[in-house]
């Protein structure tokens, strides 16, 4: 595509009023391109659409009476949407300036992407992960087993984390939704984000289709984008893995066939109990110690969500 001349900037909210704040100031500081905005509120009782109304009278506010979740959200304000290139954008994300325009500048190099996402830091200025690989067998052994780490080294992408194209800018398999920018003929060609996840999946889902249909998803690190990180989902870190191991469970159900999946479910529980095997005698050498770590914790709480996500046998 050529360069677009205006971006459609949908933000999918929940409980994060301050961070909404500061994001869509962000957005509307943007110059060098014409941009519209849409909120989608998730039923935020933190007063989140009473601030939209009041502070962004530009912005076009989807105030919703029930939380009907990422992907139900972000179609719901799609289909109004009439940008060149339509972004999703977290409540916990900052554009620097001159963001949406390096944007349009990628969409301009690789005119076949269906999806673009920038470079995401978090808040002390260390880099996030931001590209990602399709789930499949051997990937997720390398996460269960922990050595993705180790695999991201040698050039292998897992779900967790896949390298960065060389020179920073080039096609992958997907990237998080927190910053993704989809160009509208792919939109028009592949449709919406996929309403069956509640949320997490949606992207990786919605760039497999994509790229069946001729359209890459390409990372570019021309820009970079503070991402908070789970900001709505404090004190939920084991509702928020079960979702992710739902959201990959589904994906290679519906793309890779119901053995690799019932595998992968085994492999996952396999990786939960490994996890498990080391942190929980962690935590009760540091509660013997003054108390267990924050982290620990969330380990432990991950992990033992994926065991009874398991044990209920459900997805």
């Amino acid at each position: 595509m050529s360069a677009p001349k205006r971006v459609s900037v949908v933000i999918v909210s929940y409980q994060v009023r301050d961070l909404l704040r500061a994001c869509i100031a962000s957005v509307e500081s943007q110059s060098g391109i014409e941009t519209e905005t849409f909120v989608v509120d998730n039923a935020s009782r933190d007063g989140s659409a009473d601030m939209v109304e009041r502070e962004f009278p530009r912005v076009r506010l989807i105030a919703n009476a029930e939380n009907r979740g990422f992907a139900r959200a972000n179609n719901q304000a799609l289909v109004l949407a009439d940008g060149d290139v339509l972004l999703l954008l977290n409540p916990d994300t900052e554009l620097p300036p001159g963001a949406l325009a390096a944007l349009a500048g990628v969409f301009a190099r690789q005119p076949r992407a269906g999806a673009v996402g920038l470079a995401l830091r978090n808040a002390d200025g260390s880099p996030q992960r931001a590209c990602h690989a399709f789930p499949g067998l051997l990937n997720m052994l390398l996460e269960a087993t922990a050595l993705h780490r180790v695999a991201l080294r040698f050039g292998i992408g897992t779900p967790y984390q896949a390298p960065i194209p060389p020179g920073g800018e080039g096609t992958v398999d997907w990237v998080g939704g927190a910053c993704m920018a989809i160009s509208r003929e792919a939109w028009a060609a592949v449709g919406g984000l996929d309403e069956e996840s509640f949320m997490y999946g949606e992207e990786m889902d919605w760039s497999w289709r994509a790229r069946r249909l001729g359209f890459p998803t390409v990372f570019s690190s021309t820009a970079v984008v503070l991402h908070h990180g789970e900001a709505s989902g404090a004190g939920r870190r084991g509702e928020l893995y079960v979702h992710n191991a739902v959201s990959r469970d589904r994906f290679l159900r519906r793309y890779r066939g119901a053995w690799r999946a019932n595998l992968a479910r085994e492999i996952t529980t396999l990786g939960a109990l490994l996890r498990l095997g080391w942190w929980q005698p962690r935590a009760a050498w540091e509660r013997r110690h003054g108390g267990v770590r924050e982290r620990t914790g969330d380990q432990l709480e991950r992990f033992r969500a994926i065991l009874a996500w398991r044990r209920g046998g459900t997805s």
